[in-house]
């Protein structure tokens, strides 16, 4: 089938400056209709009033296009300003600006009751001797008419800029030149075809006419602004004579990676000499839901986005949800491939999580694909596209706890509580889900750690989550966080348990495992249990016992110094926690290796400030431990 375009709906706060534009429209032609109604011949009335209705027409379609509102309701709008603005402003220019009427003291209600009674001379002048008065119920049906027509030609204007292709990503029309083919001596009998064409290979197939002399076909490719979104036009083009006859039969298709690959292919094959004038574009191709999976590793188009190797870059990610793990932090992995995500390609997010091997860097990515700003009207759609696949449940599962912890702030207050509970049993239901339609899945399963949290479930039923998750993958780090705050005393536990169970993840990890980090996340949560009895300066005197210090040197150790180290995604993670934890301690040089390769700046939360945690920075950090 071919793509059709279909607009999001949102709307750009620019979309008020289209006000100014249709006021000045709309009022120029009603202080000139008060001057002609009365004056002018027929002709010349009834020219005036098509005129002045066409430019609604144009007003509202160029407002729509420069404003980013397209839809027929943003339409319908603009042609209801005008039915309001219309009656006010010839209120204004006879009663308000004419010295005359102003001396009268009428205010807008008794205006349109005068024009009721008295009605509106019309075709008076122009040779005419005697005009004619329009009043009663024939008045209000002309004005009923002429408030529809505006209505009309405003929603008309909108559903028209609504079919064009738009790129959400740019915001801009695709509208560009970029790509040109002309097909000559077709014959007619296409032209047809074409036209009520239903899929795109038809497009492609137009009969030649033999001997020649047909008509051309011109295939344009354009685009936005970015290269995200194409589309193309098909014109059908007659020579007679010295002119061209040039009709427009097909535009606004909407192209894809398929696609576009499809007609740039046949093209070529008819002018080779286009294989060196294709157009740069970066489409987000949506695969169909029959069509063969495609893992991204295997996608040309977006080899690029393969990981590097060695270790990430951590950059802040939009979203400031701060449900779990620190979550709004991307790297540029998970940031490229979150852009496609957006641009309309959203089984990128299952090739994404797919093709990765290690399990940290498994557990990132399917965090990544779950943190958004607002709901995400995809989910629906990735589903029904694998309604056989325990990944889109398990990253639409992981939102909703997300979705629900905004709800209830990160305070230690909590609001909207009923809000709240309700997201997180969504959570739970979704997660419940995927972990029975996988059942070698340990990321479900650690979540449900964090749901069994939020729910104030029992703690035997979060431990025993807990090790369902750990039977799938020994070195589950999300999975151990999610039971070590669980266990916290600030969630009804106590400190003793947790750091019970942070030390079990630890002692049992091969050297080299980002579970380590657990260790300093414990420590960090007994710390700030201190300093809400005791107050800030008690964090530093309890990371600072010297078994304490001791612990945090060994888990360190265990994690980088080990020969079997690798860096994962994870690792920008656990160096926050270790260059946190051990310069609060007091352990300078270590902290300072984490440092240099923090850099100056970090967008995760621990170096920002905190309530039990202090207002340090990284800078300070970075001075009190000798890093330049």
């Amino acid at each position: 089938m071919l793509s059709t375009y279909k607009p999001s709906g949102r709307k750009s706060a620019r979309g008020w400056f289209f006000i100014p534009l249709l006021f000045v429209v709309v009022s120029a032609g009603a202080v000139a209709y008060e001057g002609i109604q009365a004056a002018a011949p027929m002709w010349v009335f009834g020219f005036c009033v098509l005129l002045y209705i066409a430019g609604i027409g144009i007003a509202v379609d160029r407002a729509l296009t420069y404003s980013h509102w397209r839809s027929p309701g943003a339409g319908a709008m603009v042609g209801l300003a005008a039915v309001i603005l219309f009656p006010v402003t010839g209120y204004i220019a006879i009663y308000k600006i004419d010295a005359a009427g102003a001396s009268s003291g009428k205010g807008f209600l008794e205006f349109l009751s005068a024009r009721v009674a008295t009605g509106i001379p019309v075709f008076k002048g122009g040779g005419a001797t005697s005009g004619l008065a329009v009043n009663g119920w024939i008045l209000i049906i002309l004005w009923i008419l002429e408030a529809g027509a505006f209505l009309l030609v405003g929603m008309g204007a909108a559903a028209a800029a609504t079919e064009r292709v738009y790129c959400e990503s740019c915001r801009s029309w695709a509208n560009r030149s970029l790509w040109e083919f002309k097909m000559r001596d077709v014959a007619e009998t296409s032209l047809d075809s074409l036209k009520d064409a239903a899929k795109f290979e038809v497009l492609l197939s137009p009969a030649p006419l033999s001997g020649g002399s047909g008509p051309t076909l011109e295939y344009a490719v354009h685009g936005c602004r970015c290269g995200k979104v194409a589309s193309l036009k098909i014109t059908s083009i007659f020579k007679k004579k010295d002119e061209e006859e040039r009709a427009v039969l097909r535009e606004d298709i909407a192209l894809s990676l398929q696609t576009l690959g499809q007609l740039l292919a046949w093209a070529e094959s008819h002018d080779p000499s286009l294989e060196a004038k294709r157009p740069k574009l970066e489409l987000a191709d949506r695969p169909r839901a029959n069509r063969a999976h495609r893992p991204l590793s295997e996608d040309k188009a977006v080899m690029e986005l393969l990981r590097p190797s060695g270790e990430h870059v951590s950059l802040r990610r939009g979203s400031k949800w701060l449900g779990a793990s620190d979550s709004y932090v991307d790297n540029e992995f998970t940031r490229a491939v979150r852009a496609r995500v957006k641009s309309g390609d959203f089984l990128a997010a299952e090739d994404a999580i797919r093709m990765q091997r290690h399990p940290d860097d498994l557990a990132f990515v399917v965090e990544a694909m779950a943190d958004w700003d607002v709901v995400p009207e995809w989910f629906d759609g990735w589903i029904e596209e694998r309604p056989d696949s325990f990944v889109p449940r398990m990253v639409r599962g992981i939102f909703y706890l997300k979705w629900g912890w905004h709800a209830r702030g990160m305070k230690w207050k909590a609001k909207n509580v009923g809000r709240f509970l309700e997201r997180l049993e969504m959570a739970d239901n979704e997660l419940q889900r995927a972990a029975a339609m996988e059942e070698k899945d340990p990321i479900s399963r650690a979540w449900l750690v964090y749901t069994a949290m939020g729910l104030g479930l029992p703690k035997p039923v979060a431990l025993e989550r807990f090790e369902a998750a750990i039977a799938r993958w020994p070195a589950n780090r999300p999975a151990y966080s999610f039971i070590v705050t669980c266990f916290a005393e600030k969630w009804g536990g106590s400190d003793e348990k947790m750091l019970e169970i942070a030390r079990r993840g630890s002692a049992s990890a091969p050297a080299g495992k980002s579970v380590h980090t657990v260790i300093a996340e414990a420590h960090l949560e007994a710390a700030g249990t201190i300093a809400r009895q005791r107050g800030i300066k008690a964090i530093d005197e309890y990371l600072q016992q010297p078994a304490v210090r001791a612990e945090l040197r060994s888990a360190n150790e265990k994690m980088f110094r080990a020969g079997s180290f690798k860096p994962t995604m994870d690792t920008a993670r656990s160096r926050q926690f270790f260059a946190y934890a051990l310069w609060r301690a007091g352990e300078v040089d270590a902290a300072a290796e984490h440092l240099k390769v923090i850099g100056k700046s970090s967008p995760w939360s621990l170096f920002s400030r905190h309530r039990w945690l202090g207002s340090d920075t990284i800078a300070r950090a970075r001075k009190e431990c000798g890093v330049r």
